[in-house]
């Protein structure tokens, strides 16, 4: 409550300077904050930007956009130690200038805000360089590359905070995250060193033929690349202007300005949206962290970005091994590169907690888990020699689990916020249903695969037993490093009152 009547009284000094900050600069198109137009009078706000953007405005040091500079892309397109690589530099994107903007979604109450814009035409000229071999030809050169992306959609959603200074309120972008799709991608390259006829026809076939695929080898990179360049721009703007020239807030509600703005801005709720507080003498709070929880779980399978996390899945595991029966003849197994989908989609059951002491017990059910892995195997199982590697997958239905985990406070001076620290973490787990196989084994050998099929399927759960002390301290180790990464992030005070 101290909190907003400060607001409230900061405001009645702020608002005095509103009225006195004169017109707003020409390439600012000023919107009404009670016009129940609004989300429409910004969007039109964006494209009244657009030329200004495309010439640059001298006035607050912003260059023009046109062209797009960009440093370097770096990719592998195939692997091994003849894979073939490309590096882009001194990159030029023209046509960012000319987007519309589709839809916005102003930040409340925490939330990110949210836009999605289009862009009919991207042109990226640039230096490439490359290495290795491809379609079996040595594809090492130098020259320029060219591309065009038409029918570019953009998604984009982050976060934002404000300052207050004698001359308004500045906001400032935080956070930014981009996803971009194409419809149809063209490239190519030219002038190649010593105009080596047959490297650029080879390669620019390559190029027409798999346009779409180097554009997702490029996409992660292009991706931030392009977060970081949006959100340089819009802050190099939002620098120079305050809230208050692009948001006029009518006069007889001045005194409340700042409350609104910061509204607007998802700054006045103390409370994350993806969380809810919990009182520590609430004699139901079990039930409350458990709906917290479930609350959180949910915000985290499409991403929360002021948390860092932006995607958690697939969750990866290196490698687990298992053995059965023993001497020279015992068959072994490893998997390597496993990913499982479908955790994300938990549910928590149950909760048992000791606030003081900072002791949780989550009790959680996952219907589906979908795992893939390389294995490599050896030995003999069933009179056969089963020694081969191929591709594992396996589908675990009905998964119940139990983590345990006990934490550390720790009072950070700064901010004056208490943060935990996960001191120890043990889990549990079972299975209803599980169905695994293998596939692509080496060599195409279909006796092994038949042999491995037969008796994975006819003893999944004991195999499951086998694999999983392995499993259960591979689990604890990814679960430890996640929740330190929420605890990092989310102080005490946001979860207990």
């Amino acid at each position: 409550m101290t909190k907003y009547m400060l607001i409230v009284l900061m405001s009645c000094y702020i608002s005095s300077t509103v009225s006195a900050q004169g017109k707003s600069p020409e390439y600012i198109k000023q919107c009404r904050q009670s016009d129940p137009r609004l989300i429409e009078c910004l969007k039109n706000s964006l494209h009244h930007l657009k030329p200004y953007l495309a010439q640059g405005i001298p006035e607050i040091e912003m260059p023009s956009v046109e062209p797009f500079l960009m440093d370097s892309l770096s990719l592998q397109l195939t692997g091994g130690p003849q894979g073939y690589r490309v590096t882009l530099k001194n990159m030029e994107i023209f046509g960012a200038s000319n987007y519309t903007v589709n839809s916005v979604k102003l930040s409340r109450n925490g939330a990110p805000f949210e836009a999605s814009i289009t862009i009919p035409r991207l042109s990226i000229r640039a230096k490439y360089t490359s290495s290795g071999v491809l379609i079996i030809i040595p594809a090492s050169g130098q020259g320029d590359f060219d591309a065009t992306l038409d029918g570019v959609a953009v998604d984009l959603k982050g976060t934002v905070s404000n300052e207050i200074k004698s001359t308004g309120t500045y906001m400032h972008v935080e956070s930014l995250v981009l996803n971009l799709n194409v419809k149809k991608v063209r490239m190519n390259i030219a002038k190649v060193f010593k105009n080596n006829r047959i490297l650029t026809e080879a390669t620019n076939l390559f190029l027409r033929e798999n346009g779409l695929e180097v554009l997702k080898a490029m996409q992660p990179q292009l991706q931030k690349k392009l977060s970081a360049k949006f959100s340089g721009i819009a802050n190099q703007l939002l620098l120079h202007v305050p809230v208050e020239q692009f948001l006029l807030i009518v006069s007889k509600m001045k005194y409340i300005v700042i409350a609104i703005i910061f509204t607007v801005a998802g700054i006045t709720a103390e409370q994350p949206y993806y969380l809810s507080r919990c009182a520590r003498d609430d004699p139901e709070i079990n039930t409350c962290i458990k709906n917290t929880a479930n609350r959180l779980a949910k915000f985290l399978r499409q991403g929360v970005p002021e948390l860092e996390i932006y995607e958690v899945e697939p969750v990866l595991i290196d490698e687990i091994g298992i053995s059965l029966g023993s001497g020279p003849d015992g068959y072994r197994a490893s998997f390597r590169n496993i990913e499982a989908y479908g955790v994300s989609n938990l549910t928590v059951s149950n909760v048992k907690s000791d606030i003081e002491t900072h002791q949780y017990q989550l009790t959680f059910e996952i219907p589906k888990i979908s795992v893939k892995a390389q294995y490599r195997s050896s030995g003999v199982l069933i009179l056969v020699r089963a020694s081969g590697a191929g591709d594992y997958w396996g589908e675990y239905q009905g998964v119940r689990a139990k983590a345990y985990f006990k934490a550390i406070p720790e009072l950070d001076e700064v901010s004056g916020l208490t943060f935990l620290t996960v001191d120890k973490v043990k889990i549990d787990f079972s299975v209803k249903d599980i169905t695994m196989g293998v596939d692509n084994v080496a060599n195409g050998n279909t006796v092994i695969q038949a042999a491995l099929n037969l008796f994975i399927n006819s003893n999944a759960q004991e195999l499951l037993k086998e694999m999983k002390p392995a499993l259960r301290d591979k689990l604890t180790l990814v679960l430890r490093n996640f929740v330190d990464r929420l605890f990092e992030k989310i102080p005490v005070e946001q979860l207990l009152e």
